[in-house]
């Protein structure tokens, strides 16, 4: 994990600090934003509102996840990245 290190911020606590965000976000998408989904039922206006909260929710955890250099691996497998090869 120190080969991820930089001279402002050493890699070791980057784990604890983007589980415990991460730990927050995963109860916020189960607990809240799929409950509203649910019941927003046939109201498309709030339908909408629900699905974009969830992708922001969603967008939120891949930041933490692509923000520490020792869990950027998943961004390898992104399909809708373009192939540098």
């Amino acid at each position: 994990m120190s080969e991820f290190d930089t001279k402002e911020e050493p890699q070791s606590w980057t784990p604890a600090y983007i589980f415990r965000h991460l730990e927050v976000s995963f109860r916020k998408f189960t607990d809240e934003l799929l409950l509203a989904l649910v019941q927003s039922e046939n109201r498309p206006e709030q339908t909408n509102a629900s699905l974009t909260d969830i992708g922001d929710e969603l967008r939120h955890i891949l930041y933490h996840i692509y923000d520490a250099g020792y869990y950027s691996h998943p961004r390898e497998l992104d399909p809708t990245k373009e192939s540098k090869t």
